[in-house]
């Protein structure tokens, strides 16, 4: 009985807060959180503190938000209730036996509150009591990216993912992070250059595949091929084909057949391409176009021009 109702508690604290304070994983739902504190009756005195500490904080970070949009609250009423928050910190940390779950949530809360480095003391406390938190290792590589410690960042990422392979949030950040960091990754000598461009396109397919049609997630994906040593311009094409199929507005078919074409150029498919550049006549696109019609020997202006125009 005892161990239903540990996991019923973790259950209902990562609804109420390990998903619901700032940071980058998902918002609770509603219904979510008001099972959480329903159930609150079944849990221990120490249980129900940590609900009621997490409650609060997610109150405050919500009016913090809401402030930023609307400035609607003053400074002073912000200030107020961060002071108690931060006394039931203190509180239960006086005086409760110290747990990962909690480690997490002062956190990310710290985090939210613009203490990075207190956030981060705090998240390296958990993970050092429950080494099988997800979001824990997300705040650990986020703190050690922002602060160039990329080797450790590389690691917590890759951690987070093993333990939730499929969470979006993780899978686009490491492929973010990986179109910055590996260079410098490579160059310390301890990592594979073709394995990092071979994990930051795994990462972009995945988060591509799972997200809606000309998502940003498939955008950022099939631009990527133009970063890694070694494309598979196949692939690539077939990406910018799928845009294109999805595509509604103007500028974003033409911004699509462009690349396209730039690709259809590094397949060695001249022609196809010199026809798809036909059809692109948006102003905005005219530099890229003429570079690429360069590359081909079909310039309408003098030769010389670089391939790297705007946004490809």
């Amino acid at each position: 009985m005892a161990n239903v109702r540990q996991a019923a508690f973790r259950a209902a604290l990562a609804a109420l807060a390990l998903s619901g304070c700032a940071g980058g994983d998902p918002p609770a739902p509603p219904q979510a959180v008001a099972r959480a504190q329903t159930g609150a009756k079944t849990y221990t005195l120490a249980q129900k503190r940590l609900l009621e500490i997490a409650a609060a904080q997610n109150g405050l970070l919500d009016k913090m938000r809401r402030a930023e949009r609307l400035s609607t609250l003053s400074a002073s009423d912000l200030i107020s209730e961060k002071k108690r928050v931060d006394s039931l910190w203190n509180e239960y940390f006086a005086g409760e036996s110290r747990d990962a779950e909690s480690y997490a949530i002062y956190g990310k809360y710290l985090r939210a509150t613009s203490n990075p480095a207190a956030a981060y003391a705090a998240f390296l406390k958990a993970d050092s009591l429950d080494p099988s938190m997800a979001s824990v290792k997300h705040q650990l590589a986020v703190y050690e990216g922002e602060n160039g410690q990329f080797a450790k960042a590389y690691g917590h990422f890759l951690e987070a993912l093993e333990l939730e392979p499929d969470n979006a949030v993780y899978l686009s950040q490491t492929a973010k992070f990986l179109m910055i960091a590996r260079a410098e990754l490579a160059a310390s000598g301890g990592f594979d250059p073709a394995s990092l461009d071979a994990k930051m396109l795994g990462c972009y397919r995945k988060w591509a595949d799972a997200s809606a049609p000309n998502s940003r997630a498939r955008w950022e994906c099939a631009k990527a091929f133009y970063q890694v040593s070694s494309p598979d311009w196949e692939e690539a094409l077939a990406r910018w084909e799928d845009i294109l199929e999805n595509a509604t507005i103007g500028l974003e078919r033409q911004t699509a057949l462009a690349n396209k074409a730039r690709v259809l150029i590094e397949l060695r498919r001249d022609a196809e391409a010199r026809e798809i550049l036909e059809k692109v006549d948006n102003p905005h696109l005219a530099g890229d176009r003429e570079a690429l019609l360069d590359i081909i020997g079909e310039a309408p202006t003098a030769k010389g021009k670089t391939t790297e125009g705007k946004n490809k």
